[in-house]
């Protein structure tokens, strides 16, 4: 045995105990505290994605929950996405949207619906000249909620956007705290760089959830 091939073996075995180690740190020893009831969405908080063009109002909380999404012209939900075990269903009340769906692509007007299956990836565009309006029904929602008002709250910041590297180590903390996933990659394979990464980005700062995320949805819903 050479002695580069003697380094390359005490790497994998520091490597791999540090995320044993921080895993456990990070899950079992100091586990993130839970999210105040008062702050999870309540019927009428509201909030405005300015750079993806969107509005979403709660019209329901609960076991399930209703959200009404309005998209401007040209106005997009920010990223592909899956749930990891919420289904959705899509009405359509207003303009044409489409969607990529599981791969397919789908045109949308008034009247339509589409469910989104668990772990589907999805993403939906305004491809009309005026606002388009639609309805998604979430069940089971667990924190489904609070991910959409952290994560949009998150990218809708007036401030310079972080870096690429910031923005990943932020998506993939919520992506921990919450099971949401990119929608291309194979969720097994994201929960695995999650174990391997997201107790090396709470180390560095990077948290599960933001308070005046949750206070700034709740003075949307004054405003609105």
């Amino acid at each position: 045995m050479n002695r580069t091939f003697r380094h390359l073996i005490r790497a994998g075995i520091g490597f791999s105990l540090y995320v044993v180690v921080g895993a456990l740190l990070h899950w079992v020893v100091f586990p993130e505290d839970e999210i105040p009831t008062e702050l999870h969405p309540q019927v009428g908080d509201a909030f405005q994605n300015i750079l993806a063009g969107e509005h979403v109002r709660f019209l329901e909380t609960g076991e399930r929950s209703v959200i009404e999404v309005t998209l401007s012209p040209g106005g997009a939900i920010p990223v592909a996405h899956a749930h990891g075990h919420t289904k959705e269903v899509f009405t359509i009340k207003q303009g044409q949207v489409q969607g990529i769906i599981g791969g397919e692509t789908l045109r949308l007007g008034p009247g339509e619906v589409v469910t989104v299956k668990p772990g589907t990836g999805h993403v939906l565009h305004n491809v009309g000249e005026d606002k388009a309006v639609f309805e998604v029904l979430m069940a089971p929602v667990g924190l489904l909620n609070v991910a959409l008002v952290q994560t949009h709250g998150y990218l809708s910041q007036k401030k310079a956007r972080p870096s690429k590297v910031s923005e990943f180590l932020q998506l993939l903390r919520f992506a921990d705290r919450y099971e949401v996933y990119l929608g291309g990659p194979p969720i097994w394979f994201q929960e695995l760089g999650i174990l391997v990464v997201s107790p090396t980005a709470r180390l560095l700062g990077y948290q599960g959830f933001y308070r005046e995320f949750a206070l700034d949805a709740r003075s949307g819903a004054a405003k609105h």
